[in-house]
């Protein structure tokens, strides 16, 4: 077993973790577990209330943990978008822009274990998600823009 590949039974002690601490999106969101995959990129969790889906994946061989947030259509995610240009209507974001908008410091997605990984993310979640996670969308154009702005800089526009 290499360092990027984990046991099936190391991603169900991460799997877990995950639902222990992102309970509160069930507890305090009316969210529901959607969707848990295990597969040879790592491991998928998908949360969803009316509004929004929250999809938080452990995959090793990318960094660690991400935690993404989706504006849901008709009660579903979005397609995600690869490619971002100034058409594009960004309805999935990472967490990590939304800190960025709120001003709060990131998350650690591997460094300090991936049990403090969770955790922090969750807790960042549950501090700055609270209009997202209940359907108010209104911090999502602030999103857009610096996604927009960040893919015209990685692309050299």
């Amino acid at each position: 077993m290499t360092e990027n590949k984990l046991s099936e039974l190391q991603l169900k002690k991460i799997s877990v973790e995950i639902k222990k601490f992102f309970n509160f999106l069930i507890a305090n969101w009316n969210c529901m577990l959607a969707q848990e995959e295990v597969n040879r990129h790592g491991l998928f969790i998908s949360y969803k209330n009316q509004t929004t889906g929250i999809k938080v994946s452990y995959e090793p061989m990318e960094g660690g943990l991400f935690v993404q947030l989706s504006k849901l259509i008709s009660g579903d995610f979005p397609k995600y978008n690869i490619q971002i240009s100034p058409e594009t209507k960004v309805l999935t974001f990472d967490l990590l822009d939304l800190l960025a908008i709120h001003g709060e410091s990131q998350y650690s997605s591997s460094k300090q274990g991936v049990e403090a990984s969770v955790r922090e993310a969750s807790q960042s979640l549950e501090k700055t998600g609270a209009k997202i996670l209940g359907g108010d969308f209104t911090e999502l154009l602030s999103i857009e823009h610096r996604v927009k702005k960040r893919s015209a800089e990685n692309s050299g526009k």
